[in-house]
């Protein structure tokens, strides 16, 4: 992780926020959910500049981003929200780098909180399957096009958890082959 005074968890407001000054999550002892949206590729390291401009906090260096994912990966469960199709040609292939099935693509900036929501009920086992939460959507008087754009947005995240209502293949208990026997192919000389 590098020295302590270089790490961000010992040194930004994000990181104390996200490891427990005022963040509920930490208090009832359970990771907390970070959202992020945009359309722009992450950069590779995060200045010590800014982050003395901005969050007033000092490093002794820049911060490889992926250090930074990795500290936040801790104490949180990270997404970044890409807000449209159009945009997400541009960032998507570099923010899936850092944090894989967590990059989510919405359909339209709108859907955002919908997805969100969608995000922690799924991670939380509130919402069995997005049958059950395509459900409580409706209920709540989602168009049928946010609907759709909403559970499109989540199904593949949905699928890592096993929450994305196609059932898993049952396999039979079959042995193995063990390669020794002969596979009746013939090698062509």
């Amino acid at each position: 992780m590098g020295s302590p005074s270089a790490s961000l968890t010992s040194r930004s407001a994000p990181a104390r926020y996200a490891q427990g000054g005022s963040c509920p999550s930490y208090a009832r002892k359970r990771r907390g959910y970070f959202f992020m949206t945009g359309d722009e590729r992450p950069y590779g390291y995060v200045s010590r500049k800014q982050v003395k401009q901005l969050i007033g906090d000092t490093l002794e260096q820049d911060l490889p981003v992926k250090q930074v994912v990795d500290e936040l990966q801790l104490t949180c469960e990270p997404f970044v929200l890409i807000p449209d199709l159009a945009r997400r040609r541009n960032c998507e292939r570099d923010r899936r780098e850092l944090l894989g099935d967590r990059v989510i693509c919405l359909e339209d900036p709108t859907d955002t909180v919908e997805v969100a929501a969608g995000l922690v009920g799924l991670c939380e086992g509130a919402f069995s399957d997005l049958d059950a939460l395509a459900w409580q959507l409706k209920k709540q008087d989602l168009s049928r096009q946010r609907l759709g754009a909403v559970i499109r947005a989540l199904t593949p995240f949905a699928a890592t958890l096993g929450r994305d209502g196609i059932p898993r293949p049952e396999l039979e208990d079959e042995h193995l082959p063990t390669n020794d026997d002969n596979s009746g192919h013939r090698r062509l000389r």
